[in-house]
């Protein structure tokens, strides 16, 4: 039950976060990733700290949103929560986009692209190509 609590918790916050309820959005993420820790549950740990970023990163915090993302990284290598690095590539390109990091933006995109295509994930390849395509415009 706790875990699904924390899953629960973290679709109200970014439901929140979209409502731009920013402090309200953050406190339920992050409650939401402190229960699930807590009861064990590892391995959605990526996609919640990328909802985290998301959410973080519509505050108008996107250093903390990198940090978010960094951490995500960091549980990969430890579960076996291996479908959401994609996507955790491509949100990172996206923040170092905005900040202007160009080449490293550019090679988290390629990073993300081959992913998505090594594990024939049309969804994340799909959101690769549309960031891929923001760059291109924005730097043409």
């Amino acid at each position: 039950l706790p875990f699904l609590l924390a899953c629960a918790r973290i679709l109200l916050g970014w439901c929140l976060s979209m409502d731009e309820a920013h402090e309200e959005a953050l406190k339920e993420v992050r409650a939401a990733i402190r229960t699930s820790m807590s009861v064990g549950a590892r391995m959605e740990a990526p996609l919640f700290l990328a909802i985290l970023a998301e959410c973080l990163d519509r505050a108008g915090d996107p250093a903390r949103a990198l940090e978010a993302l960094d951490e995500a990284f960091a549980h990969v290598g430890r579960s076996r929560s291996f479908f959401y690095v994609s996507e955790l590539y491509r949100m990172s390109a996206d923040l170092l986009f905005a900040r202007g990091d160009l080449d490293t933006a550019r090679t988290a995109l390629e990073q993300a692209r081959t992913i998505a295509q090594e594990q024939e994930s049309p969804l994340f390849a799909s959101r690769v190509a549309q960031s891929m395509e923001r760059v291109a415009a924005q730097t043409a």
